[in-house]
């Protein structure tokens, strides 16, 4: 029986609409994939294609939710429109509980006609797509649906790798910025606060810079607490001191693992002391960060929180790759400080061996010559009594000899004049003693009074004092100058017109040279030595421009 006219037509009409709802559908599809894809953040793709979908296919209720690796709720629920079922993508309920679990799309039929549509990428649950509708859904609906929900897995995955590499610049440029600020500090508290602004202003927690401190064994006997940043307070730095007590927490330290504590009165791990002191700080959460170096653990990055907290590995990211920086910036420091320490001590065993030779070759032979003849002066006296009178003024300029070497020693030793007098008055103060002691003359050339903070003008003049001592005793000098310009910058030059010498030539073991530098740099000063075989030579400490805020008067005398 062949197909009557009415029949084809009605055929076509049945073709024709069922192309139309398929063009439509199509164009639906596109329209939400390219409002899905032009977002690459998670968090606004999950509302935005929520949105997109009830708009366009005249859902009752469609909601959505991302799922964690273990398959837990991801942050909240996305939804547009009203639900009948009130437990909208329920993960223990029908049917969205079997769609999480078997990776298909599940339809249910009461209370209303729902469908729960699995988000899978590469094999891996992300979310859950949930519809309620007032009708049954179609075949091509669930097909449609399916298609959208592969788009928008690609579209979180696009956002993830986005997002990674957003976070891995992020770090990169952390770890820039850390290294700047830290490698511009000049102690160990500067490099501390450096640290703290940089790195632990960027967290919500508490956190503790702490170093520990060593007995003459190298034993751990203390920790100090150097300095703490807190979101109330900001920034602060400390000298708080505890004792040192080895617990369980010490052997994964020691190997450089991030120990964290979720909670104090819980953790077999934490000890009694340690227990007590976070309960009563009200931090009962922690996480320790151990600082190593040169393969010695010497401190502790120590993160806290006023609740129990599990610590998520993101967050502690950020603490523990800037960790090594810290270490090895604050190691770096404490390196520097040992060896001024240890150069200072070595300068001032050189300072007492010089002045217990000038006391030998000075001061002790006069005292010995006036003993000489105050031993034969009674005997003499009643021999020759003219001669006795010689005898007896030798005694007298010996003893005036004597007073001023034990005066200019006494200043070398603590140069009082500088509380009452200026740098100019010091400086002249110091070549009159040197002129009277060796009887080289010695120019100075300080118009002026000036005045300078006691650190500052007892610097200047320490390092005059030592290059007019080498000048005596190394250069076979016949006149020394020395010369003050009040700039600024400040600039202070010592002159001999001796013998000279290769600078080039001079070991790193010339002590005199060695603590002009140190004196020099502890001040901000610049410290250059010029000289050259048979041209005598000239030491210029300069105070660069930048100290002119610096509190100097100058008046004319």
């Amino acid at each position: 029986m062949g197909i009557t006219e009415e029949g084809a037509i009605a055929n076509l009409r049945r073709e024709l609409a069922a192309a139309r709802r398929l063009a439509t559908r199509i164009a639906l599809i596109n329209r939400v994939a390219r409002l899905i894809t032009a977002s690459l953040s998670a968090d606004e793709l999950l509302p935005l294609a929520i949105t997109t979908i009830h708009e366009s296919f005249g859902f009752r209720y469609v909601a959505a939710t991302l799922l964690d690796e273990d398959g837990a709720r991801q942050g909240s629920l996305a939804e547009a429109g009203a639900s009948r079922s009130g437990t909208p993508l329920d993960l223990q309920a029908e049917p969205a509980a079997t769609a999480a679990r078997e990776r298909r799309p599940v339809l249910h039929g009461a209370p209303s006609p729902a469908l729960a549509m699995p988000i899978v990428v590469g094999g891996r649950l992300r979310g859950l797509i949930g519809v309620e509708h007032d009708e049954p859904l179609a075949a091509d609906v669930t097909e449609s649906l399916a298609l959208i929900a592969d788009q928008f897995g690609a579209a979180l995955e696009n956002a993830r790798l986005v997002g990674g590499l957003e976070r891995a610049l992020e770090a990169t440029r952390l770890l820039y910025e850390v290294s700047q600020r830290l490698g511009s500090a000049m102690s160990v508290d500067q490099v501390i606060a450096a640290y703290l602004g940089e790195v632990a202003a960027r967290g919500p927690h508490i956190c503790t810079v702490a170093l520990y401190e060593f007995d003459h064994q190298e034993r751990r006997s203390g920790v100090i607490v150097r300095g703490v940043w807190s979101p109330a307070a900001g920034v602060q730095l400390r000298q708080d001191r505890v004792p040192y007590t080895r617990d369980a927490l010490d052997e994964p330290l020691e190997a450089g693992e991030t120990v964290t504590i979720a909670d104090v009165r819980t953790d077999p791990r934490v000890s009694p002391e340690l227990r007590e002191l976070q309960l009563r700080d009200g931090r009962p959460a922690l996480a320790f960060i151990p600082l190593i170096a040169r393969s010695r653990r010497f401190g502790l990055v120590i993160l806290s929180h006023d609740r129990p907290y599990g610590w998520p590995v993101a967050e502690l990211r950020l603490y523990q790759t800037t960790a090594s920086q810290l270490a090895s910036a604050v190691d770096s420091r404490l390196q520097h400080d040992l060896a001024v320490e240890r150069a200072r001590q070595v300068a001032i065993l050189e300072e007492r061996r010089r002045l217990a030779r000038e006391l030998h070759d000075s001061v002790t032979q006069s005292l010995f010559s006036m003993s000489m003849l105050a031993q034969v002066l009674p005997a003499l006296w009643t021999l020759d009594r003219e001669e006795a009178a010689r005898s007896l003024g030798q005694i007298r300029d010996l003893t005036r000899g004597a007073l001023a070497e034990m005066r200019e020693l006494l200043y070398e030793l603590r140069p009082a004049e500088l509380g009452e007098q200026d740098l100019a008055q010091s400086l002249r103060a110091r070549a009159g003693a040197v002129e009277r002691r060796t009887g080289l003359p010695v120019r100075v050339d300080a118009p002026g009074m000036l005045r300078l903070p006691a650190t500052e003008a007892q610097a200047l003049v320490r390092i005059a004092q030592e290059a007019l001592t080498n000048a005596d005793h190394h250069a076979s000098a016949h006149m020394l100058t020395v010369e003050l310009e009040a700039g600024p910058p400040l600039r202070l030059r010592i002159r001999d017109d001796g013998r000279g010498f290769d600078p080039s030539t001079v070991g790193v073991g010339r002590l005199g040279l060695i603590s002009m530098r140190e004196r020099a740099a502890a001040i901000g000063a610049r410290l250059e030595v010029a000289s050259a075989p048979g041209a005598g030579t000239t030491i210029t400490v300069t105070l660069p421009a930048e100290q002119e805020e610096r509190p100097w008067s100058l008046s004319e005398s």
